[in-house]
């Protein structure tokens, strides 16, 4: 996109750490950078208050309330980064208030 282009550029991230010792920093440093490259090099302006490990709720009310409010010409970007699982052939994305691979 160009500078001259009329299409408003948004940038949702998010990143979930919770049980994963190993890969929590890496996830961190991953949602940073991307906030970073798409903030500086591509002109998106972050949006919504989600971050490290948001609840469900959360993530669902600030995408709705945010989405709600575009138009068809405004770009949205979701940047999500962390686990998910498929338990009786339902695919779940896991987050900051998952209890357990079953629940939550």
């Amino acid at each position: 996109m160009t500078e001259n282009d009329s299409y408003r550029r948004y940038l949702i991230t998010v990143g979930i750490t919770k049980d994963l010792p190993k890969t929590g920093s890496s996830i961190i440093d991953s949602v940073n950078q991307m906030t970073r490259v798409f903030a500086d090099d591509f002109g998106y302006e972050r949006v919504t208050q989600l971050d490290i490990d948001p609840a469900t709720d959360q993530i669902e009310k600030e995408i709705r309330e945010f989405c709600l409010k575009r138009d068809r010409n405004d770009v949205v970007t979701l940047y999500y980064t962390g686990h998910a699982d498929e338990v009786d052939g339902t695919h779940r994305v896991w987050t900051g208030n998952t209890l357990d691979r079953f629940t939550g």
